[in-house]
């Protein structure tokens, strides 16, 4: 993979500007530097090896050489979309789940709020970051990983959650770039709906878990339990707790529990 087959692969969407690394830290703290230098709305960030990637709550993610994807994009959002700053990470999760969906024939959902799943297990996992200017949003970056083959599967000791990759559930090779592109046309397709009735029914047509009973964690030891009922549209994860009465929470990490 080198700049000239990335551009290739992309030609004709809305991409203004392409970075390739061969081997970075991050690629969203690249897409940051790039975003505080005028990088223009649509940039895309690409690296063949990531070292120090990043998920939430400072988790690491490693991406190897050719065995995975690593990207991040550089927006500038509409004063519309800085509305609904917050979705972004379904986004780009919702994008990645309709790529695999529609390239590979495969159920792909979004493990609320940032994780895509492939038969209950992680197969991906976005990362939307901010920069500002003046106490006003100047930029996000919205960065974006997936496991292609198994070679970029992390050691299960270091797991959370159990992890796989697309070419291992696809039962097929996966062409990156081919991936990509599909990536990147769900991700432009699905943009201008953002904060929309659609947009939110698209999230929850792909959420996981919806109608199950799930745990909560968010965070200082505390633990809510309940049936996922699905997201509002501040994007907040919903959920029916035993005296039939609705909460909504803004951060967490659910995990699915066993049925009685």
């Amino acid at each position: 993979m080198d700049l000239a087959s990335i551009t290739k692969a992309l030609a004709g969407l809305p991409i203004p500007d392409i970075r390739f690394f061969p081997c970075t830290g991050s690629t969203n703290e690249d897409a940051l530097h790039w975003a505080a230098e005028g990088a223009r709305d649509g940039s895309l960030i690409i690296a063949d090896l990531q070292t120090s990637g990043r998920g939430r709550q400072g988790r690491k993610w490693i991406t190897r050489a050719g065995s995975g994807l690593a990207v991040s994009f550089i927006f500038r959002p509409t004063q519309k979309e800085i509305g609904c700053i917050q979705l972004f990470s379904s986004l780009g999760a919702n994008a990645v789940c309709q790529a695999i969906r529609n390239q590979y024939a495969t159920e792909a959902w979004v493990k609320w709020p940032n994780d895509v799943l492939l038969n209950q297990k992680k197969v991906g996992g976005i990362l939307a970051e901010t920069s500002w200017l003046n106490e006003e949003i100047e930029a996000l970056v919205l960065g974006i990983g997936v496991n292609l083959c198994s070679v970029s599967l992390p050691e299960k000791m270091t797991l959370r959650y159990p992890a796989t990759c697309l070419e291992e559930e696809c039962q097929q090779p996966i062409d990156r770039l081919e991936f990509l592109r599909a990536v990147c046309q769900a991700l432009f397709r699905l943009r201008p709906r953002l904060g929309s009735e659609n947009f939110l029914r698209t999230s929850e047509e792909l959420l996981a878990f919806r109608g199950e009973w799930v745990r909560l964690e968010t965070g200082e030891n505390k633990i809510e339990e309940g049936k996922l009922k699905g997201i509002n549209s501040q994007g907040h994860l919903i959920l029916i707790k035993n005296n039939a009465l609705e909460y909504a929470y803004a951060m967490g990490e659910i995990r699915l529990l066993p049925k009685p």
